[in-house]
């Protein structure tokens, strides 16, 4: 059996403009801690909408720990790593600037140059 590798189309979130496509997410998958993994699946379950800082700490480490000060500050620690790994693999971790500052979003990284 032949088997294609999985490509997912980005488009942006305002216009509908197309963004890339991003490689199989299985191959970054691998490079990744299990906490990183859970950053990463985490945000492409989001797409290009992409979430909040606080909604993505309450996402990982639930309801009543995820809105504390020390959570928030381990996710962006653990978003910067994910970002630094899978830069290779053509993803990249954007950010919006304003008014949707903080927003977390995988794209293609020919995007984010």
């Amino acid at each position: 059996m032949n088997t294609q590798p999985r490509v997912q189309t980005v488009t942006c979130p305002c216009c509908g403009g197309y963004l890339g496509e991003l490689p199989d997410p299985d191959k970054v998958r691998s490079c990744l801690s299990p906490s990183e993994r859970r950053v990463f699946d985490v945000l492409m379950k989001a797409g290009a909408e992409g979430m909040i800082k606080l909604d993505l700490s309450i996402a990982l480490y639930g309801e009543r720990e995820g809105g504390s000060d020390r959570a928030i500050r381990y996710t962006s620690i653990m978003v910067s790593r994910v970002r630094n790994k899978i830069d290779r693999f053509a993803y990249f971790i954007g950010r919006n600037s304003a008014p949707h500052r903080g927003v977390y979003r995988i794209i293609p990284a020919e995007v984010s140059a």
